[in-house]
């Protein structure tokens, strides 16, 4: 049986997250997505056009698309390790649709968090690094002028 792939993604003249269906022509032309909705064709679109709450209500899609395709990854593994295939090959995975949401930024977002989890991992790190060995009484490394116990040893302590 085909699969039919449709793409959610927002359609200007509906001004909403619609489904874009992809028609192919029999004269071997690039398909063009058309909204089901309107039957118009897919024009790109920036963020900015779009409100903030239909952006977070599409995120949540995207993210619950995602976490399903993670279910269905880890259940194909637990399935191969089984030794009774009983549930493996049963009609439940089969699907006549498959809808792909748009990732309306979701993925940058993720990626700047990312970034900055990294970015300050390796600043926790350098400072680990920068006072390793450095004895109690000793004068702070920091140049305060105060003892390395009374400056930045908590500080160092709540990183390890």
């Amino acid at each position: 049986m085909p699969q039919i792939r449709k793409n959610r993604t927002w359609c200007k003249t509906c001004q909403d997250w619609e489904l874009f269906s992809v028609e192919v022509p029999a004269d071997g032309e690039k398909p063009k997505p058309l909204c089901d909705t309107c039957k118009s064709e897919y024009i790109p679109y920036s963020q900015d056009e779009v409100p903030e709450d239909k952006l977070a209500e599409q995120r949540e899609r995207y993210s619950k698309m995602k976490f399903e395709e993670f279910k269905r990854t880890i259940g194909a593994f637990s399935a191969v390790a089984r030794v009774d295939t009983g549930g493996m090959f049963s009609a439940d995975g089969d699907h006549d649709e498959t809808i792909k949401e748009d990732d309306a930024g979701q993925i940058a977002i993720d990626e700047a968090k990312k970034a900055a989890r990294d970015a300050k991992r390796l600043a926790d790190i350098e400072l680990k690094d920068k006072f390793r060995g450095a004895q109690r009484n000793s004068p702070c490394r920091c140049e305060s002028g105060l003892k390395y116990k009374k400056c930045c040893l908590p500080i160092i302590e709540k990183l390890r």
